[in-house]
């Protein structure tokens, strides 16, 4: 089989400025690891040859502990994953100040690439192709947008447990910002997998395309295959676990007959969808999942939700948490449970 390279980790500690002071005020004695994990190259990506990056911004307690972990770049969703992975299992001395320990937010990036080929790979998503030149002068450019942070699709669960798979594809504005607006399904082969493929772009950033040295608007699209077999490693050993489970009645547990309610590790916010930001509207959603035994969200289903888009933004977000395994008489258990997610206008 090919060798993957280890990640070259720059050192520790790009800090992430607190405006309110320098940080080098806040401590005496800089945050260290004591060890640092390297991430383990995806495995689902082996056969497209991708390199890539990661960066990861997270808070060191008073006990050293990795706690608030957000993926702030990902140049493909696996890289994000395998980031937090290693941040998660990594083991920090907190900052001193005064001879006491203080919590201290660090950025942490990550390379991904593979030494058996030029250039360590290619990257994961290339926005290429000519800019149409149909297309209104606002969306011309003559650098393409870049993607910065990617997150996976849910694989909507009815259609996942039904083994069927599909496709769909978005069209949508990256603004000068490098947000995502409009976007918009253009087909589906199922309608959950056209609301699956959008609420993963509506979550998306990249760096904005430029014309003439200044960020420009652009128009694309982007294709997105559900396969239950399919290389883009949808299906996790952990969920193809899951769905053994479910189909051999193993037992599933609820958080009242745990040792303790399992510690959330990493959690993503759910994007408020722009044009219901836009209208001011606030609603709900109820999204029922399972904690596997290891602390991954398995088959989040919709329970209720006040609004279709609220519903899979919450959806979306909750399929990428982690937490402490859930432990039933210290041994690991599956547990079903819920979260309402609220989504309100500060």
């Amino acid at each position: 089989g090919m060798t993957w390279s280890k990640t070259q980790n720059r050192p520790l500690l790009d800090q992430c400025n607190n405006n309110d002071q320098e940080l080098s005020e806040q401590y005496d004695t800089p945050p260290q690891a004591i060890e640092l994990k390297k991430p383990v190259y995806p495995e689902s990506l082996g056969k497209s040859g991708n390199k890539g990056d990661a960066v990861i911004a997270f808070t060191v307690d008073l006990d050293g502990h990795v706690k608030n972990p957000k993926v702030i770049k990902a140049t493909h969703p696996a890289f994000g994953e395998a980031a937090i992975d290693a941040l998660l299992k990594s083991q920090f001395r907190p900052a001193q100040k005064q001879g006491k320990p203080i919590e201290t937010t660090l950025t942490q990036p990550y390379k991904f690439n593979i030494n058996s080929i030029k250039n360590g790979g290619v990257e994961a998503y290339d926005v290429s192709g000519d800019v149409d030149e149909k297309l209104p002068s606002e969306f011309q450019y003559d650098i393409p947008p870049q993607i910065k942070l990617s997150i996976a699709p849910i694989y909507p669960s009815n259609l996942l447990k039904n083994n069927i798979n599909g496709e769909a594809t978005v069209k949508f504005i990256v603004d000068a910002s490098g947000h995502v607006s409009d976007s918009s399904i253009i087909s589906a082969s199922h309608p959950d997998f056209g609301k699956a493929t959008k609420a993963m772009i509506d979550s998306y950033l990249f760096n904005p395309a430029t014309k003439a040295g200044l960020p420009v608007s652009a128009l694309l699209s982007k294709e997105q295959v559900f396969d239950t077999n399919g290389s883009e490693g949808f299906i996790s050993p952990g969920t193809q676990q899951m769905l053994d489970n479910l189909k051999s009645n193993i037992t599933i547990y609820h958080t009242k007959d745990l040792d303790n309610k399992p510690k959330i590790l990493f959690q993503v916010n759910p994007i408020y969808p722009g044009n219901l930001r836009a209208d001011r509207v606030t609603g709900k959603a109820l999204i029922r999942y399972f904690i596997d035994a290891d602390g991954r969200v398995q088959l989040p289903e919709i329970v209720t939700a006040t609004n279709d888009d609220f519903a899979w933004a919450a959806l979306t977000a909750v399929s990428h948490w982690r937490f402490e395994s859930p432990l039933k008489e210290a041994n690991k258990v599956i547990i079903l449970t819920e979260t309402l997610i609220r989504f309100e206008l500060k």
